[in-house]
């Protein structure tokens, strides 16, 4: 990862900082929760009036998506289209494709946005600590609700190689707790949050429309 992206500073678990710190990067403080650690990154970035980038550490490939095409390309400078397409828009989340497949990559403002790669500027919204998984689903919705919206990028495509690594959120996921995780979800966005019609223990976003009323 430090060879894909450079320097950066990792936010672990207490009890895997030692690994992390003999291989000479930089840690914040130790962390429990997941959401918890994405919080510190956002307070750490945001005390020095920066935009928070977002990575997961099981990062495989980057690709620039045209026209259903993918083509391969230094991560690092995908990251930084993110960063400049983030800052410069309206919005204060941006983030790649959730597909590693170019065919259904799919731009926008009113759509998720993975967690697995973002950019936050500074704001005040955080992560809902009570969410051990699918938390990128509701902090979506917050910035969608708050701000009118959040930057997918169409041609961003970052493929990682989630449910097949050990350790993090993968040793924590277990259907009983993904329901647990959708339940959350359901009560707290009700008509935003549903489950998915094809895939057990998945959610989708569907962000109701505006309701526009004419004065005459």
């Amino acid at each position: 990862m430090s060879a894909m992206v450079g320097a950066a500073t990792w936010y672990v678990p207490p009890d895997d900082a030692w690994q992390y710190e003999r291989q000479g990067v930089a840690i914040g403080a130790p962390i429990w929760g997941l959401s918890q650690a994405r919080n510190m990154a956002l307070e750490d970035a945001f005390e020095q009036g920066l935009p928070c980038v977002q990575l997961d550490d099981d990062l495989k490939t980057a690709k620039f998506a045209y026209r259903g095409k993918g083509q391969a390309t230094d991560p690092s400078l995908a990251l930084a289209v993110l960063v400049e397409r983030t800052v410069e828009s309206d919005f204060m989340l941006g983030g790649g494709q959730p597909t590693n497949n170019p065919f259904f990559a799919r731009g926008g403002t009113r759509l998720f946005i993975l967690g697995s790669a973002i950019c936050v500027k500074p704001n005040p919204l955080r992560f809902d600590t009570n969410l051990r998984l699918k938390e990128d689903y509701d902090y979506t919705c917050q910035h969608i609700q708050r701000y009118g919206g959040a930057l997918r990028i169409e041609s961003l495509i970052f493929d990682f190689a989630h449910y097949t690594n050990k350790g993090g959120a993968v040793d924590d996921r277990s259907e009983k707790l993904e329901e647990k995780m959708i339940e959350y979800l359901l009560e707290k966005w009700p008509g935003w949050i549903h489950r998915h019609s094809t895939r057990a223990h998945e959610v989708s976003l569907r962000v109701p429309k505006i309701e526009r009323t004419v004065l005459s």
